[in-house]
């Protein structure tokens, strides 16, 4: 009896490994940008209007987001109308107006939803090659 050949191993194209690596880079990118977002929100019973700054970051879904609060309108709003804006809006602040809020389920999301986009590009390159490969064998 001959003996078995070796294992062929988990192999990708060149061409391959590079669009994804651009890919990777581009999902990489989506996700570490920060998206802000500017909202005012008027309080008839404080007469004042409140400016909250969103800074978000992931890609499709908003893995982590924290909102400020501007400092100006704290001030003239004054400290017990404050506290009762952010009671109001059920946001825990800190002193220095920020509100943080991660969302470990948006993060698990995007983690699957960028391994599927990747292996769609694997697959499509892939696909691609052995296209174009069939293509030049039958014309020769």
């Amino acid at each position: 009896m001959p003996p078995s050949l070796p294992r062929k191993r988990f192999q990708v194209h060149l061409s391959t490994a590079i669009i994804q690596m651009f890919a990777a880079g581009g999902l990489i990118w989506a996700n570490v940008v920060p998206t802000y977002t500017t909202k005012d929100i008027h309080f008839d019973y404080l007469a004042a209007t409140v400016k909250l700054i969103q800074k978000s970051y992931g890609w499709p879904l908003i893995a982590t987001k924290s909102f400020k609060v501007d400092n100006d309108v704290a001030t003239n709003v004054g400290p017990a109308r404050y506290d009762t804006f952010t009671a109001a809006a059920h946001m825990s602040v800190d002193p220095d107006g920020v509100s943080e809020y991660t969302s470990y389920y948006n993060i698990a999301l995007n983690i699957l939803i960028a391994l599927l986009l990747l292996a769609i590009t694997w697959s499509l390159c892939e696909r691609w090659i052995a296209y174009r490969a069939s293509r030049h064998t039958r014309s020769t």
